[in-house]
């Protein structure tokens, strides 16, 4: 039987105008490395460089990027949001909880 494994899915750090994060997003992606439940078994990241910053600022040092995680993704998140959200008031489940249980997200993964 396989092992339960847990996922955590974070946003990149503020960005700027020019797609770089903002001093305020390394000062606040800095604080919330302080949380953050290590060791990681994989860390992946977007190709897009505030993505790539952001896990610098996490204090990753070892991480694999992957265009898997560029828009087309969000894109993609961003049309089963309101089956997700429809999914979490039905159940009472968080967001979290509702993008697992629908299939085409939890596809995604």
């Amino acid at each position: 039987m396989a092992r339960p494994c847990q996922v955590e899915v974070w946003r990149h750090a503020p960005r700027g105008p020019d797609g770089l994060v903002t001093p305020a997003g390394w000062a606040l992606a800095s604080r919330i490395a302080e949380t953050l439940r290590r060791p990681y078994a994989v860390v992946l990241a977007g190709t897009a460089p505030s993505c790539i910053q952001t896990a610098r600022a996490f204090g990753f040092s070892d991480y694999r990027v992957d265009a898997v995680f560029d828009s087309p993704l969000a894109e993609t998140l961003g049309d089963l949001l309101p089956q997700i959200r429809r999914a979490a008031e039905e159940r009472a489940l968080t967001l979290l909880e509702a993008f697992l249980r629908v299939p085409a997200a939890r596809d995604l993964l």
